[in-house]
């Protein structure tokens, strides 16, 4: 790095004593310097009277004299293209002269930001803050009357970001605060800000004068009753302040402030004001007492309390312990207990209590809550729960005493299901309504319920009445299954559909339809697909307490008609037991003989057996017995043992899709006099295969792809959700086809996601801040296991300086020597001047390998500026005061240099990798040899001067990954010209001008390339 900037010293010096270098093709350069922090707004660059930018002007020309000229600024960046019209209303007139350097700031040019100014852009958007990202703040300078192009386009880039308004900590929205002789109510905000500064904050408090309304409309409309500029995050209201009232309910907020001078600079999202919130201010109201809480399964809690005659209302708020960022789930209630449900087995929750002293018809209530207990729900059982569905429960409810002050939100239970009530009909009892129920079976998956003229008890309990759903195969009465609260939990919110495409064999799975195995045909046994049925979940309305024989139950109670398989059985006819057989797709299969079926999802709907060699009208009576391992969600059954009967003269149709069970015993027995009867084993086979990979992967950039053991970073966006693909190999590489789902297994975050089990592969939107462990088990006939985690990465852009101390260095070095050389030309002739401007720009910033699946730090920046000596030249000749003739010979020289570095470093890496450093320079120098001849006496004075020179100029790019310098030289372009003038008293008689000729043709100009070794 020292050779580099070594190298580089002696090029600049090289170009500066020579006159030779960058070449410069428009005769004035343009440097535009923007103060941080940014504002997001461009109207704040039209209105504000503080400098919030400045547009460096450098006339290198030296011949130019009082030319008006125009600016045209462009804005283009996250899909705008913004410029000025060619002729921008109200713009100030701009004059420049070569050699004279000239500083406009944005209240010089505000014309240029005005919205009848712009184009491209909608009254809309100018009223809005630009959205977040990278732009290009560019100029250009154009001649007034021949609108020929003056200057290159000149940009400065800005990464404009609306920082988060504050987040208001204490007090909390809707909480109670007990009124005291010396109240002390202590506010507190915490700051969100990234890039902001020079930050105050205005409290505001009101009191709220329809205590109905919603806090943040009612907020609008109050007058304020005390606000507060400050520069800290807290205000202590006491005494000093104004007195607040008993009873009455209050609001407040906060706004953040970024200000530069006496303007504020648009920074923040919402013009940094906070969120609403409101409290009630009350003269006592004392939180619950003695909270417990009682199991009532692995999924479901019971709370109790104590409380006081004065308390209206309370709520029972709860969430997972030691989750980051955990949110209070919220259930209401009028009485002393609240039932809990829907939680996880074996999770430790934190749950607190709160009372509410407001009367019932205020439309906001607020809450003195309790201390924060905790309880853990218990773990299920190693054992497969077995669901008897459409069996009346053996219910003995002791307590037949009415609940008459049931709410909404509530959960009571019916039966062995906790009902939760989304609409409430009816005062005190009985009560009518809908709600929803969770079916356990079917992947904890809501149902939508309706109850008339129900009657529950003090603990909850429905003791009268029928709750009963209308279920229909589409699923059009299912509450909450899009999307899965589970995966919305893990996942963060989903969108509407969460569909899965599995390309080896075109499955396509929607994860919220039904159930994955079963048969798309209408099952004989179950009638229409399209019937829908009124299910009594449970009937306790005593003139209808027998339950009803269902003719279309497969399971009887009675044993009619049994297969009895016995050795002894005396043959009356003349087969015998060897002369039946099983045919199984066209295969014979004996009393005995095991049928072996290679295992295909899709081809386990329907399976058609048949007992040969009889009559066909011969009646069969066929029985398929298997250990079941989950409830057979389709009939009703009891316990784990499942036997499914039929009877056909022709064929059995046997689904094997109904439990994640590899075997079955087929029975079969004729109904003649012989009673023949068949027993065969049913295997379904499945190819030994173990997990080999799992790979999570950004959908946007599929190159960004995390395996086993490795972390897929995401860097945050506001608002912004990753789809991401989680897929596993296996070895070998069987279709999805052909592996049960029971051998594909998916955990998120330690949780088992039942809707994904079965899949190869699914994408999946991860939320912002969602940080994920993903555990993929797969195999047969062991299951393997693979892991690998998302993690987010907050997204920041702060200012960095990029500009080592050893490049600073060099260009101070620089300017001290230009500016003794200077000094040394200033004693020679001390009417010269000599201008030195340096500007540098930096930042850091984090943003995704677009190559790998880490996330890169990058700093990037660089810096401009420019070097402008002019001196009126050395002369030599007489000044007689009647009569003048002298020579003189005028440098001016113009150098100017940009740079911009680039270093990234990834973040598996502990150094960051130079991705190389372009260096330009541009020189315009001009050697200027004139005269002048004078004559003065009285009346009559003659002027003339006479003058001619050569202009030199080039251009120069070095860079340093390369080590390569390459431009071009160029010299030429003599011009001779006379300025005179001749005046008789106060006349006239020759006017002064300036006559001029150049020879733009005459020149010599070589490009170069060299490499430095």
């Amino acid at each position: 790095m020292k050779n580099l900037f070594n190298n580089l010293y002696f090029i600049v010096l090289f170009l500066f004593f020579n006159a030779v270098g960058y070449a410069q093709l428009y005769p004035v350069q343009l440097t535009p310097v923007f103060n941080s922090p940014y504002s997001v707004k461009i109207s704040d660059y039209a209105t504000s009277m503080d400098t919030k930018m400045q547009l460096l002007i450098n006339p290198t020309d030296i011949s130019i004299s009082q030319r008006r000229v125009r600016l045209k600024l462009y804005i283009q960046g996250n899909g705008l293209n913004i410029q000025t019209s060619d002729y921008a209303q109200e713009q100030r007139p701009i004059y420049i002269n070569g050699g004279e350097l000239q500083t406009l700031t944005n209240v010089d040019i505000a014309s240029l930001f005005r919205l009848e100014n712009l184009q491209g852009i909608s009254a809309a958007q100018y009223a809005n803050p630009l959205p977040e990202g990278m732009y290009n703040f560019c100029f250009e300078m154009y001649d007034y009357v021949t609108n020929q192009k003056i200057s290159q386009k000149s940009c400065a880039n800005l990464y404009l970001i609306l920082n988060d308004p504050p987040l208001l900590n204490t007090p909390q929205k809707n909480e109670q605060i007990a009124s005291t002789e010396f109240p002390n109510i202590l506010f507190t905000w915490t700051p969100r800000q990234i890039n902001a500064t020079n930050i105050s904050y205005k409290f505001e408090l009101k009191q709220l004068l329809d205590p109905t309304l919603d806090p943040q409309i009612g907020f609008q409309m109050s007058p304020t009753l005390y606000e507060e500029t400050l520069f800290g995050t807290a205000v202590l209201y006491n005494l000093s302040m104004p007195i607040l009232t008993p009873g009455l309910r209050y609001a407040w907020r906060v706004r953040a402030i970024s200000t530069t001078g006496l303007s504020e600079n648009a920074v923040f999202k919402n013009d940094g004001y906070s969120e609403i919130y409101s409290f009630k201010y009350t003269a006592s109201c004392t939180a619950p007492t003695f909270l417990l809480s009682e199991s009532q399964s692995s999924k479901s809690v019971k709370i109790t309390w104590e409380g006081v005659p004065e308390h209206t209302r309370y709520q029972v708020q709860y969430k997972k312990q030691g989750v980051r960022n955990a949110q209070w789930f919220s259930s209401n209630s009028l009485n002393k207990q609240s039932l809990i449900t829907n939680l996880e087995p074996g999770v430790t929750y934190e749950f607190r209590v709160g009372s509410s002293c407001d009367p019932a018809e205020d439309g906001i209530q607020s809450f003195t809550y309790s201390n924060i207990s905790t309880f853990t729900t218990t773990t299920e059982t190693n054992g497969v729960p077995a669901y008897n569905c459409g069996i009346v429960p053996q219910i003995n409810i002791q307590n037949q005493k009415p609940l008459t002050n049931l709410i909404q939100s509530e959960t009571f239970r019916a039966g062995d299901f906790p009902v939760t009530i989304l609409e409430l009909r009816g005062e005190n009892s009985p009560y009518s309504g809908r709600g929803y129920i969770i079916v356990p079976y079917l992947g904890d998956t809501k149902i939508a319920v309706e109850f008339n003229s129900i009657v529950i008890n003090t603990d909850y309990q429905l003791i009268s009445g029928i709750v009963e759903t209308s279920y229909n195969p589409d699923w059009k009465n299912v509450v909450g299954v899009k999307p899965d609260p589970l995966v919305e939990e893990i996942f963060g919110p989903q969108g509407e559909t969460d569909t899965v495409v599995d390309n080896d064999n075109e499955i396509v799975t929607n994860i919220d339809d039904e159930p994955r195995g079963a048969d798309d045909d209408t099952n004989p046994n179950t009638g229409s697909d399209t019937d829908t049925v009124a299910n009594p979940i449970v009937n306790l309305d005593p003139g209808n307490s027998e339950n009803p024989e269902n003719p279309n139950n497969p399971v009887s109670t009675k044993d009619e008609n049994p297969i009895v398989e016995n050795s002894n059985n005396t043959e009356n006819s003349e087969k015998g037991k060897n002369d039946y057989f099983i045919i199984f797709k066209g295969k014979k299969y004996k009393n005995g003989e095991k049928i072996q079926i290679p295992f295909k999802r899709n081809l386990l709907g329907h399976n058609r057996f048949k007992m040969g060699e009889l009559d066909k009208e011969i009646n069969v009576k066929y029985e398929l017995a298997f250990q079941s391992e989950k409830a057979n969600r389709l009939e009703k059954v009891e316990g784990n043992n499942y036997l499914k009967k039929m009877e056909s003269k022709k064929e059995a149709d046997f689904d094997f899709s109904i439990d994640n069970t590899l075997k079955y015993q087929l029975k079969s027995a004729a109904d003649t006099d012989s009673k023949p009867n068949l027993s065969n084993e049913i295997n379904l086979i499945v190819k030994p295969f173990k997990i080999n990979t799992l790979e999570v992967i950004d959908v946007s950039d599929e190159d960004r792809v995390a395996s086993n053991g490795e972390i897929l970073y995401y860097v945050t966006k506001p608002g912004v959700s990753r789809n991401t693909k989680f897929q596993i190999s296996n070895s070998p590489n069987l279709a999805v086809d052909e592996i049960p789902e029971q051998n594909i297994k998916w955990k998120f975050n330690d949780i088992d996601v039942e809707s994904k089990n079965g899949l190869l592969r699914f994408s999946q939107k991860i939320g912002n801040d969602k940080d994920i462990k993903v555990e993929a088990f797969a195999g047969y006939p062991n299951l393997l296991s693979k892991t690998a985690n998302v993690e987010w990465v907050t997204s920041y852009t702060v200012q960095y300086e990029v500009v080592t101390p050893a490049v600073k260095t060099l260009l101070t070095k620089l300017g001290d020597y230009v500016n003794n050389i200077g000094s040394v030309l200033r004693t020679l002739d001390n009417t010269g001047k000599l201008v030195f401007n340096i500007n540098y720009q930096g930042q850091q910033s984090v943003e995704e390998d677009s190559l790998s699946r880490f996330y890169n730090i990058k700093r990037e920046g660089g810096f401009g500026g420019s070097i402008d000596l002019e001196f009126k030249g050395f002369k030599y000749g007489v000044d007689l005061k009647i009569a003048v003739a002298q020579i003189y010979l005028k440098p001016v020289i113009s150098l100017s240099a940009n740079s911009k570095m680039l270093s990234v470093r990834r973040n598996d890496k502990t150094t960051f990798t130079d991705n190389g450093t372009v260096m330009n320079f541009a020189l315009q120098a001009d050697l200027k040899v004139g005269g002048e001849i004078g004559f003065d006496v009285k009346l009559i004075k003659i002027k003339a001067e006479p003058y001619a020179g050569i202009s030199s100029w080039g251009q120069l790019s070095y860079f340093d990954k390369t080590k390569t310098v390459e431009g071009a030289l160029g010299v030429g372009k003599p011009y001779v010209g006379i300025k005179g003038e001749v005046t008789l008293g106060d006349y006239d008689l020759l006017p002064g001008g300036d006559i001029k000729h150049t020879w733009e043709d005459l020149k010599i100009e070589k490009s170069f390339k060299h490499v430095i070794k």
